[in-house]
């Protein structure tokens, strides 16, 4: 096992209903942690406030970074890695509970060279409503029950290497509610660096959704959020024939899995992932982009 101190890193906005939870599983973890950092990002609930009355009986050192205003996941996410003086950073979601071993059992996987990262397994809490059968469904942030190298991580429980993320200059600002992991995955492999996932190490989605907002948050996943208008405007003409594309997809998909619940979302998914993608269009227009 590695030896080098860890920092652990948790991007926080308007988290508060989690918090009680994620923190104490953070604290439990048996690799000792250097610090942990929760970087709350101009929440305007009680997360700052959970977090300073956690601080005082914390069993790590943990340390609160403010916002002053909501920058997005990616600018939280470089404020960690500012913030951050160990070799070895980790960092988990708001919404996700770690098994105590999380943290031991991925740091092994950084020892080979040429690895960046490594990340584990996301377990769905709740599958309960359609919203929550959707996202374990389409939506899992999982590699599967074998671990190997893999493409990419996703950025609800990683470690890295910190030099390694600061030596293509952190995420992407411009992504402030996803994408920036992908972003990320394909500027360390651009310099020939690699990623590993293990399913032993694992850890707990605690999100619920209802169907307005499962279907909000597939369309930021495959359209991403950067906020940049030339892409937005070049990629809108295009992505509502995709849209409708993807129906038949997801609809063998749901039916082949015994997912009902699953049909009448994706018969409405190509309506309203079109429609979002020419709101989009039309702010970019507003804002000076060109088709």
């Amino acid at each position: 096992m590695l030896t080098e101190r860890v920092t652990l890193y948790i991007p926080v906005y308007n988290a508060a209903r989690y918090l009680h939870e994620v923190l104490p599983a953070v604290m439990a973890q048996t690799y000792p942690l250097a610090e942990v950092l929760v970087v709350d990002d101009g929440s305007v609930d009680d997360s700052a406030h959970i977090v300073e009355q956690a601080t005082a009986t914390a069993r790590y050192p943990m340390r609160l970074i403010r916002h002053d205003r909501n920058r997005g996941l990616g600018a939280a996410r470089n404020t960690a890695i500012e913030h951050t003086t160990t070799p070895i950073i980790a960092a988990i979601d708001s919404d996700v509970v770690l098994e105590p071993d999380w943290l031991a059992t991925l740091l092994p996987l950084l020892r080979e060279p040429g690895i960046a990262g490594a990340g584990g397994r996301l377990i769905e809490r709740y599958v309960i409503g359609p919203g929550d059968v959707w996202r374990d469904t389409f939506m899992r942030q999982s590699h599967g029950d074998v671990a190997r190298e893999v493409g990419g991580l996703f950025g609800s429980n990683t470690v890295f290497w910190t030099d390694m993320l600061r030596s293509v200059e952190g995420y992407d600002p411009r992504c402030r509610t996803n994408g920036e992991d992908a972003i990320m995955a394909e500027r360390l492999k651009a310099i020939g660096l690699r990623f590993r996932y293990t399913p032993d190490a694992r850890c707990w989605h605690l999100r619920q959704d209802t169907v307005p907002s499962i279907m909000n948050t597939f369309w930021r996943w495959l359209y991403f959020s950067k906020q940049d208008e030339k892409l937005v405007v070049s990629k809108v003409l295009r992505s509502s024939v995709q849209n409708f594309r993807d129906l038949f997809w997801t609809m063998s998909r749901s039916i082949r899995a015994g997912k009902l619940s699953c049909v009448w979302i994706a018969l409405l998914l190509p309506f309203y992932r079109s429609c979002k993608d020419w709101q989009c269009y039309v702010v970019a227009r507003k804002k000076g982009g060109s088709v």
